[in-house]
């Protein structure tokens, strides 16, 4: 009795946007590890009730506290070392404060050292640690950590988040000074330089050993060797209108573009003066995407160039940099045809760069607050791939569909350009979706706290699995409630690890959502559920 009255709360506050509810309406608590209990401190939280949203880090005995929060469902948030929790609550009136704690796995640590081609110690080399996981059908890689060589090439990451799947990357620094005048012409004479690596020792990440750690666990000798390699260099103009302009160039790696804007951030970098003239030496071979840009003052339309290249054995010369071909993209949203007598609704729709790169005033603002049923529109974008969300949707309102074109862009990226001339961003939003509010429970009945949740569409195929998967955590009392859902038939999961979505883990992660319990949500509807955990 007391979960179905539970449930029932949490549903009729959820149907309903969030109110006012005056200072001093707030939710506070504390994240620590599970087992210990010692606080973690400089954990991000996000609380969101409605169209307000902070973002907070807790304090050094692991607490947040946000305040003047409005009534309503709120989705509280936390991650820290690629570890994610998310919990539901209903605020309430001012002056109450509900406690939403967190408990996280402990930890563990990799150690080991960067070694050259005769394992000689590699000092002042930069490792880092990405987490990889498959995204509306792209590979995605998370920074995770990071650690820098000493003069022994050891090097230490703390804080490794437990039960992903991880990889190295060795990256030695790259070189951002004006090539030496005296620099050989011929590659072959010059000085060899260091290539970037996937642990144990590849130069493609497709080559990477994955590391998986178990809660605490201590990885040493993790050794990443490196290959030495010619110098190289590239050199061209930057051009706009047939006349050479001054910017800043970003050469990126493009086995790094999954990295967003980290693989921009760790690109070689250089300037072009008022001749348009640029030159990037210390680059070894591979293939590259050579940015220049412009940061543009208010108003002004800053210029944002991009050239896919490709290094061999030879410098690459006389490259043109010139501007990208800008393009609209107008867009609708609607309510599904069956939906009668529907209030308008206020909501933000955003797009974000795949690749990271976001330059002031490249284009247009990327997020547009939206009406529905409404019309939206970018007057300038670049022809690029972009990941589209929606933010703001209440009660039983769902994403029904959302294309560009002929691409469906609940599984594919948004590729402005790839579609036929005059497609736009069509979203339509059904009105008929269910929640699911499951209770986990020992074999005693008692509620089992911090269990992760997985809710996925039954039948799900194992390449488009993570691209509607629902993941969350139940609370103190064993509860989680999705938000709204298709209609349909769902498998519901429950248990102690969060979902690999890794490349290679996806087929195991579909044959485990497979054996999950079945549940059929109808229109409007919660659904509620009670699985044991034995």
């Amino acid at each position: 009795m007391l979960l179905t009255l539970l449930a029932s709360a949490a549903l009729a506050a959820s149907q309903q946007p969030p109110t006012s509810g005056g200072k001093g309406s707030a939710i506070h608590g504390q994240v620590r590890q599970a087992g210990s209990q010692i606080p973690i401190a400089d954990v991000e939280v996000v609380v969101e009730c409605g169209a307000k949203s902070d973002h907070e880090k807790t304090d050094e005995q692991g607490r947040y506290r946000s305040e003047e929060l409005p009534r309503g469902l709120c989705t509280v948030r936390i991650s820290h070392h690629g570890l994610e929790r998310e919990r539901r609550v209903v605020s309430g009136a001012a002056g109450t404060e509900p406690q939403i704690d967190f408990w996280l796995p402990v930890p563990g640590q990799i150690s080991g050292r960067v070694l050259g081609e005769h394992d000689e110690p590699r000092a002042g080399v930069r490792v880092m640690l990405f987490e990889r996981a498959v995204v509306l059908g792209s590979a995605k890689y998370s920074v995770r950590g990071g650690g820098q060589t000493d003069a022994s090439g050891e090097y230490t990451i703390p804080g490794v988040a437990p039960n992903r799947s991880l990889t190295l990357l060795a990256l030695p620094a790259a070189s951002n000074d004006p090539p030496a005048p005296n620099l050989p012409d011929d590659p072959a004479k010059r000085q060899a330089i260091d290539s970037l690596a996937f642990y144990p020792g590849s130069p493609q990440a497709d080559g990477a050993m994955p590391i998986r750690l178990q809660p605490g666990e201590q990885r040493v000798a993790v050794d990443i060797h490196l290959e030495r390699t010619k110098t190289l260099c590239v050199s061209g103009t930057v051009e706009s209108a047939g006349k050479p302009v001054p910017a800043d160039l970003r050469l990126v790696n493009r086995q790094l573009e999954a990295a967003g804007g980290v693989g921009f951030a760790l690109g070689a970098t250089a300037k072009a003066g008022p001749n348009g003239q640029f030159t990037i030496c210390g680059v070894s071979a591979g293939a590259y995407k050579l940015i220049g840009y412009q940061r543009g003052v208010e108003g002004e339309t800053a210029f944002y160039g991009s050239l896919d290249i490709e290094l061999s054995d030879r410098d690459l010369q006389n490259l043109r940099v010139l501007p990208d071909f800008m393009m609209p993209l107008a867009g609708t949203a609607v309510w599904d045809a069956d939906a009668t007598n529907q209030e308008p609704m206020k909501l933000n729709v955003s797009l974000s760069p795949w690749n990271g790169v976001v330059i002031a005033n490249v284009g247009h603002e990327l997020r547009q607050a939206i009406s529905v049923p409404g019309k939206f529109r970018w007057p300038e974008l670049r022809r690029d791939a972009f990941r589209p969300t929606l933010g703001g949707l209440t009660g039983f309102v769902y994403v029904k569909s959302m294309t560009y074109g002929g691409h469906d862009l609940r599984h594919e990226l948004l590729r402005v350009g790839e579609a036929f001339e005059g497609s736009e961003l069509k979203i339509v939003l059904g009105v008929d979706g269910g929640k699911i509010s499951i209770a986990a429970v020992d074999d005693k009945g008692g509620p089992l706290p911090d269990m992760t949740i997985l809710v996925s569409p039954d039948g799900a195929a194992p390449a488009t699995i993570t691209d509607e998967l629902v993941e969350g955590v139940t609370d103190k009392d064993g509860f989680f409630v999705t938000g709204a859902l298709a209609p349909g038939r769902y498998r519901v999961l429950v248990r102690t690890e969060s979902a690999d979505r890794s490349p290679e883990s996806l087929p195991s992660l579909a044959q485990a959502l497979a054996s999950g319990e079945a549940v059929e949500l109808a229109p409007k509807s919660l659904r509620d559920v009670r699985i044991a955990v034995r």
